[in-house]
């Protein structure tokens, strides 16, 4: 997706009162016009039923900012929590047992201080080194 489209989805969505995207993630979709492919399978999206899920599921304000596709995570950042909010990594479809029935419960799997702290945590992940390492046998 292209920046002008995800700009456009951003700037659309509904979004928790106070919130305002950090300035470090508006400097990386400008420095990234085609939205991270050094971070593959992260993607950055907007999708504001998403938003209203996972908050209700949560208990917190969040907007949905990355997914990493096919992968079962999505990164969001927690509304209120300041100019540079706090992110955190979540697994949405993440299912327990309960009562002898599977129920979607949801899994935090990170949590970080803000956009920064996230960007270098997926840049060092392995997730994001297998697929490169992937890329790079796919393309030569």
């Amino acid at each position: 997706m292209k920046i002008e489209q995800i700009r456009s989805k951003l700037e659309h969505q509904e979004l928790p009162d106070n919130f305002i995207y950090p300035t470090s993630f508006d400097a990386y979709l400008l420095a990234h016009p085609t939205a991270g492919n050094e971070l593959e399978p992260w993607g950055i999206t907007a999708d504001p039923e998403s938003n209203a899920r996972c908050s209700a599921q949560y208990g917190l304000p969040l907007v949905k900012f990355a997914q990493a596709w096919h992968e079962d995570m999505i990164a969001c950042f927690i509304a209120g929590t300041g100019d540079n909010p706090k992110v955190v990594v979540l697994n949405p479809w993440a299912q327990t047992l309960v009562d002898n029935e599977w129920r979607e419960t949801g899994q935090v799997l990170e949590e970080l201080p803000n956009f920064d702290a996230w960007l270098e945590w997926a840049r060092n992940s392995e997730l994001v080194a297998l697929y490169a390492e992937d890329r790079t046998q796919r393309d030569g």
